[in-house]
């Protein structure tokens, strides 16, 4: 399980809604949705109901990172809107960032969801040339 699932999305957005767009975008872009090990947000939507029915479908924790952090991670595509709502410009791709992952596919929208996908850089115990 490599795959990091950033999801913004507005306090009333429909579980389902969200569930379809994340598992569509998975699948349309290759990947397996057994593979994401955590769901990405802002902190002050990890108890959002589609985040956790979300999180609860692909059976995964939900991690949240402050608008701060967030805002610290850059992105080709920032919304104004979003920023001037919440304090970052981005949320779903700056949350698969946050989560120290390669962002692989950018941000997706659905109604009031967005979804983006990052992969898990795999760590190797290759010794630096100081350990060698």
């Amino acid at each position: 399980m490599s795959l990091v699932l950033g999801v913004g999305l507005g306090s009333a957005a429909d579980p389902d809604e969200l569930q379809v767009l994340a598992l569509t975008t998975l699948r349309d872009h290759g990947f397996d949705p057994r593979d994401v090990c955590t769901v990405a947000t802002l902190h002050t939507k990890t108890r959002l109901p589609a985040v956790l029915h979300l999180a609860r479908a692909l059976e995964v924790d939900v991690s949240g990172h402050s608008a701060a952090t967030l805002a610290a991670h850059r992105v080709s595509f920032p919304s104004r809107r979003v920023e001037a709502t919440v304090g970052t410009g981005s949320v779903a791709e700056a949350a698969v960032l946050a989560e120290g992952a390669l962002l692989v596919v950018p941000k997706t929208v659905l109604g009031r969801c967005t979804v983006a996908v990052g992969r898990r850089v795999q760590r190797t115990n290759q010794p630096t040339l100081e350990q060698r």
